[in-house]
Parts: structure tokens; sequence; C-alpha cells
């Protein structure tokens, strides 16, 4: 069962002590198993909401692979749980994004190191 954690740390920035709180996804146990902390509690709910294939996927990376320690078995789930989210979605095909034109790249250079051309 996956929930959302927080944590609160001071610091001082500025010569003022700031109160920062951070919102995590954790595992029964309390342990990070989400990819980062989040700055509020509905950031955490939405990876959360994404992650609903990680318990299969967790199930799955320690039967499959006993000998691993738990940070490798939480990656292995959390790219399971990708991969279920993906299929989900109907297995959307991401555009690779246009190379850059010579022209432009000419452009660059010129204006890195003008005497190189």
């Amino acid at each position: 069962m996956l929930t959302i954690k927080s944590e609160s740390s001071t610091k001082i920035v500025a010569g003022k002590l700031i109160k920062e709180e951070i919102f995590y996804v954790a595992d029964e146990a309390g342990s990070l198993v989400g990819k980062k902390a989040h700055g509020s509690q509905e950031e955490a709910e939405q990876e959360k909401a994404g992650m609903a294939g990680f318990e299969s996927g967790l199930e799955f990376a320690k039967a499959q692979f006993p000998g691993l320690g738990e940070k490798a078995h939480v990656g292995k789930a959390n790219v399971i749980s990708d991969y279920l989210a993906w299929v989900e979605a109907g297995k959307p095909v991401k555009e690779a994004s246009a190379p850059e034109s010579e022209e432009a790249t000419e452009e660059t250079a010129a204006e890195v190191n003008p005497a190189a051309f």
C-alpha cells in the first residue's frame, strides 16, 4: 500500500530561518519509493496515481531477483510501473525533436568563437 509521507526541515537562507516541507510516495515501511520529493501534497498524489502498477512490479522484482537489495527492487518496480501505465495509456509514441539546422549550428559556433570562421 503506497502512502504520501511528509518531512519538514529548517534551513538558513539569507540570514533567515526558512521552514520547508516536502512530500514523497512511500511504501508500508515508510521507505521512499517515488522518483523524487515534491513541494506539495497534490504533486505527490499525482505521482502516486501514476504508480498504480508499482506493487505488482515490486512483487515481480522480489520474486525474479531475490538476490538484489531493496533499492534495486524499487528501481525495477518503478520501471515496470511505468511500462504498465504506458500500456494502459494506449502505448503513446513520443515524437523525436527535430535536429537543429546546419545554419543554426554554424551561427552558434560563430558566436562562441568568431575567429574559427
